[in-house]
């Protein structure tokens, strides 16, 4: 590995602080070993993009957290399941009917109320 390219030893020390305590999280938020070895590993790589800029974070732990937050909500939006609408939806016409209809009966049903029920 190149100077450029070699991993910032701030990355290094910032994991090593907060590496189990990531790895627990995960796993309790996965319930799967696999998947949070997994996880961890990419959340590592995302910071060693960062590159000197990680040098700069204030609170890394924190930063680790919200990206590890991140890519959990990525990885639920990536695998939710799509739920077919049923076949006996309304369509757009048959809702402009109904809608129609009730605003046809509003004044009278209004005019039944009282006053100050009829106001608001």
């Amino acid at each position: 590995m190149s100077e450029s390219s070699a991993i910032p030893p701030c990355v290094l020390r910032a994991w090593h602080t907060n590496e189990e305590e990531l790895r627990h999280w995960l796993l309790r938020q996965l319930a799967d070993q696999e998947q949070a070895a997994d996880s961890l590993h990419d959340i590592f790589l995302k910071a060693i993009a960062q590159g000197h800029a990680f040098c700069e974070i204030s609170n890394p732990r924190a930063w680790f957290f919200q990206v590890a937050r991140n890519y959990l909500i990525d990885r639920y939006r990536k695998n939710a399941r799509l739920v077919p609408l049923p076949e006996d939806l309304q369509t757009e016409e048959q809702m402009v009917a109904v809608i129609d209809n009730l605003t046809q009966c509003l004044p009278r049903v209004l005019s039944e109320l009282s006053a100050n029920d009829s106001d608001i």
